[in-house]
């Protein structure tokens, strides 16, 4: 893979010293809480995250912010759980414009069994192509599966929005994952020994999830895990193949794609990655 499409979290264990050291890009995690949105701390946050990229050395075409997730719900009946989802949306936008980076990753926010798949699509299309009506030509929209169980309606919400500024990052640790915790599974670690009817994934299901999402998919979130939960692994330990991943990757969804590693530890992912 070219260091130049990889990148990592910032939440990952000694992420600025291992970014620094493969020459790899950076996935802002800094927005994610949004309390960091604050009156008071806003500042303080971009500071801390200018003065990253300067002691990495790296431009911000090198950079990704991830938006706010904390209790974001585009498809909340309630509206004003929709008017404050885009106020904190609107705040992390202006902190992706100070730092001069064009690219922000948010979640879907959907809750399984609360909104319809009807609902979900209809409601989460028209805001985030409200969110975007204001936005620069420049400014690229990575909506992200969560607890999402299948791909369709985030295909539909993406052609729903008909933008090419706004596309899919395909997090495969959560469409692995996903369907265990949908189907009333723990969000707990799987003890085989104490639970050894519970079937974990093979990996298999993410493949589903690229075919169906194919070139709306502009950007990935890599870790692994065994389907139980949502572990967020290294890219080699779990149960999806990673190389058969990427070879469907480049086939369904082109070469020009970015990858951010969202494993809690990165030590072997980075390498493993570079060389495949």
């Amino acid at each position: 893979m070219d260091k130049n499409r990889l990148f990592l979290a910032t939440f990952s264990k000694d992420a600025l010293k291992l970014i620094k050291e493969h020459g790899i890009g950076i996935e802002f995690n800094h927005f994610c809480i949004s309390k960091s949105l604050d009156e008071g701390i806003f500042d303080r946050t971009v500071s801390i995250m200018k003065r990253n990229l300067a002691d990495l050395g790296i431009g911000t075409d090198k950079a990704i912010c991830h938006g706010p997730f904390t209790e974001i719900t585009p498809m909340a009946i309630d509206h004003t759980f929709v008017e404050a989802a885009r106020r904190r949306l609107d705040q992390a936008y202006r902190g992706c414009r100070e730092l001069g980076v064009n690219r922000m990753v948010v979640h879907t926010g959907l809750i399984p069994d609360l909104y319809y798949p009807e609902w979900h699509v209809k409601q989460s299309s028209a805001f985030w192509k409200s969110f975007m009506d204001d936005k620069p030509e420049d400014f690229h929209l990575y909506i992200e599966n969560v607890l999402d169980p299948d791909p369709e309606p985030l295909r539909d919400i993406i052609d729903k929005i008909d933008d090419p500024r706004v596309r899919v990052c395909l997090d495969i640790g959560h469409a692995n994952a996903a369907g265990r915790v949908n189907r009333g599974g723990t969000v707990k670690p799987w003890n085989a020994e104490t639970d050894p009817s519970r079937n974990v994934s093979d990996g298999t299901e993410v493949y589903s999830w690229i075919r169906t999402l194919g070139p709306r998919i502009r950007h990935f979130h890599f870790h692994n895990n065994d389907g139980s939960y949502d572990a967020h692994c290294e890219v080699m330990e779990g149960t999806m193949d990673i190389p058969e991943v990427l070879s469907l990757i480049r086939k369904e969804c082109g070469e020009d794609i970015t990858v951010t590693i969202e494993s809690h530890e990165a030590y072997e992912s980075i390498p493993y990655l570079l060389g495949l």
